[in-house]
């Protein structure tokens, strides 16, 4: 059962000591002694429900230790509210050295504030993240390929589509970012996914969208 959490305003009030929250949209600059305490006045002030919360932590390892307390706190509530944004550990460039449940993360948070900008989501970062460049909205809409039920695509053509967006074709999915193709049957691991996908398709038909069958941690 999730406990409940106290109001923006009594958060603001307890953690720094004084009466009253501020109401300017300025960052806010909160003399906290923890990133418990920080975790804490943040779900506070996402009960308002205002737009998004971006919380930034010093370095990599601070925001690791912010994200587990921000996920602690927020119990249930963080499966959907709370994302991830970390830095690149190395350049997208050198795809040798990627973190692909890194770049999960990122993509994820990224698409979300392209579909929803003013969710009233919290997202924990870092400097290094935020110093870093990414894709502009547009071109992230451009590189997304929804699938569906009943639409009618080349399964040769996907598998070329997919590959182009960045997928690599191997024998079998074991990690983010793979692909294989079967006669009609196309599994995949969307980066920002837990599991990998299977797509079926029945002629130029995709008949059946669903996880693909496999242990996947």
């Amino acid at each position: 059962m999730t406990s409940p959490l106290p109001s923006g305003a009594d958060c603001f009030a307890r953690a720094t000591n004084t009466p009253h929250q501020p109401t300017s949209k300025a960052p806010w600059k909160l003399p906290l002694s923890s990133w418990s305490a920080v975790a804490w006045v943040s779900w506070g002030l996402q009960h308002r429900g205002t737009g998004p919360i971006v919380v930034v932590a010093d370095a990599p390892r601070s925001l690791e230790a912010l994200y587990q307390d921000l996920h602690a706190i927020g119990q249930e509530r963080a499966e959907t509210l709370l994302f991830h944004y970390p830095g690149w550990a190395a350049l997208p460039e050198n795809k040798r050295s990627w973190n692909q449940d890194l770049a999960g993360d990122r993509l994820h948070t990224l698409k979300h504030l392209v579909a929803e900008p003013d969710a009233p989501v919290i997202i924990a970062t870092d400097v290094q993240a935020l110093l870093q460049r990414t894709c502009p909205p547009d071109t992230l809409r451009d590189a997304s390929r929804p699938l569906a039920i009943g639409e009618t695509v080349d399964p040769d053509a996907l598998a070329i589509e997919l590959e182009s967006l960045g997928y690599r074709f191997e024998h079998e999915v074991n990690q983010k970012g793979e692909a294989v193709r079967r006669g009609g049957l196309i599994d995949l691991w969307p980066p920002d996914q837990p599991h990998p996908l299977r797509v079926e398709f029945f002629d130029d038909e995709i008949e059946a969208l669903d996880l693909a069958p496999g242990d996947f941690e």
